[in-house]
């Protein structure tokens, strides 16, 4: 035989050995989330898969308002994501874990990754339930329900205005100055009306008095439903005469909802508007910068903190599914999700975290995001630690899972009461009966279930909004008679 023929008879053995040799299968994770930052998320996808090219992630991205059905099917179904956007948003992180739906995770989580979060975060009722740590939290406790002031600076300067307001009456006259500068191009002021808690009149009741729940006005100091407490009538009367009389408020207001408010103020139709921290990334995305807006403390009525507003415990926010077939990939993703690198591209890119719950150096999240700095300012300043049933007792979780919240609710009550379509006081009683009764249900049910639960668990007497709840706190109260 002669040398090229030997050479292609070695050639067609290696050939032929790479055919017969098994290609390792690339494992892909679903991962959903809700929103419209694809492009966002799709680079730190792309990052994680460079640093584990084993590893594959399909993002799969659901409006705001269709993720909690579209989870809530997926789980009853059997076609549930390996990995998910959990939290409140979707059930109590307790009904979740009740339900069977997330993974255990204490088999991977090490010491060093307890590490990167302040001792007050991965607790009991909050990311452990029964001992077992499900889902962590991923933004600072109280950031998700706090609302936030955003302001368009070039609006502002075109007005006369060098700063944000502080009080309502500067609020009010602020909105009025800059719609009367719009001349209908733009209006003063906007707050999202379309959301289950869109209850911003509350949090400015909360700021002139009013200690309770922003979202429920279950009054923090008697466990009872406190929709009409004088200091939120207050408010409802400022927003009414705005929106009524001085007619700053931007038209259809009431029709905005998180993802679309965002885009309003974006597009220059409103100076000031009023919403949560994941606000402030969207703006971002839109070309925004530190130039072009900025973020501040809602105003109180004399611009100074007589009570403040109650923060509630922050709460898990991405999980793995108990019936996942890649358990290990999916922890290499919520891990890279939740360490420093993941958390500073994810400030970077305007996606959640708005402000991390690990602990990173100041100047590496101002230098990640500048907005995250500011968040974080606004939330040490204007928020307090509120109490929880739930850190008092994990049994309250039944009480949660049994709740039927009223038809209507607090928030779409208010938007009604602002736009004159109801007296504000008397809807706001009728809710208040109707709230007591369905968690007087609630307690009774899961009492029937076996739980140690009562109204006493809800009445947390020594609280006043004016500084936060500790876990020295919870030790003074008393159990269930």
């Amino acid at each position: 035989m002669n040398r090229s023929a030997i050479i292609r008879l070695a050639g067609f053995a290696v050939a032929s050995a790479l055919l017969a040799s098994p290609v390792l299968a690339k494992t892909t994770l679903n991962f959903w989330i809700l929103g419209n930052e694809e492009a966002s998320y799709q680079k730190l996808i792309a990052e994680f898969e460079r640093l584990n090219p084993d590893i594959g992630v399909k993002l799969q991205l659901f409006p705001s308002s269709q993720y909690t059905n579209a989870v809530n099917l997926a789980f009853r179904s059997g076609n549930q994501p390996d990995v998910f956007r959990n939290g409140a948003l979707v059930l109590p992180v307790a009904s979740q874990v009740d339900q069977g739906w997330l993974l255990p995770l204490d088999r991977f989580v090490t010491a060093g990754f307890l590490a990167r979060f302040p001792s007050n975060s991965v607790i009991e009722g909050v990311a452990r339930f029964g001992g077992k740590i499900y889902s962590p939290p991923l933004v600072l406790p109280g950031t998700s329900g706090t609302p936030f002031l955003y302001y368009n600076k070039k609006l502002f300067a075109d007005a006369g205005l060098t700063r944000p307001p502080k009080t309502w009456d500067e609020l009010r006259s602020y909105a009025k100055r800059l719609t009367e500068a719009g001349k209908g191009r733009y209006f003063g002021y906007g707050m999202v009306g379309k959301a289950v808690n869109a209850t911003y009149a509350a949090s400015l009741g909360a700021l002139a008095g009013f200690v309770g729940h922003v979202e429920t006005s279950l009054n923090y100091r008697t466990g009872r439903a406190d929709a009409a407490n004088p200091a939120i009538i207050r408010a409802i009367e400022l927003l009414r005469k705005m929106n009524l009389e001085d007619k700053s408020l931007i038209p259809g207001w009431e029709a905005l909802d998180t993802a679309s408010a965002p885009e309003v103020f974006a597009q220059g139709r409103m100076a000031m508007f009023v919403t949560n921290a994941a606000a402030a990334g969207s703006i971002r995305q839109k070309g925004f910068t530190e130039a072009d807006f900025g973020i501040a403390p809602v105003p109180t009525p004399t611009g100074r903190y007589v009570t403040k507003i109650p923060l509630l415990p922050g709460t898990g926010w991405y999980a793995i599914s108990a019936k996942t077939k890649y358990p290990n990939e999916s922890w290499k993703f919520l891990n890279f999700l939740y360490s420093a690198q993941g958390t500073v591209m994810a400030l970077e890119q305007g996606i959640a975290p708005s402000v991390p719950a690990i602990k990173l150096p100041a100047d590496t999240i101002r230098k990640a995001s500048f907005t995250a700095s500011q968040l974080l300012t606004i939330l040490q300043q204007q928020g307090v630690a509120a109490p929880d049933p739930l850190l008092r007792s994990t049994q309250w979780q039944a009480v949660l899972a049994n709740l039927k919240i009223p038809t209507s609710t607090l928030g779409q009550i208010q938007v009604a009461a602002v736009i004159g379509q109801v007296d504000y006081a008397s809807e706001a009683r009728k809710f208040n009966a109707t709230y007591d009764a369905a968690m007087d249900a609630a307690i009774a049910a899961a009492r029937q279930e076996g739980a140690k639960v009562c109204r006493e668990l809800l009445v947390f007497p020594t609280f006043n909004n004016t500084k936060s709840f500790t876990a020295r706190d919870y030790q003074s109260l008393p159990g269930c008679p």
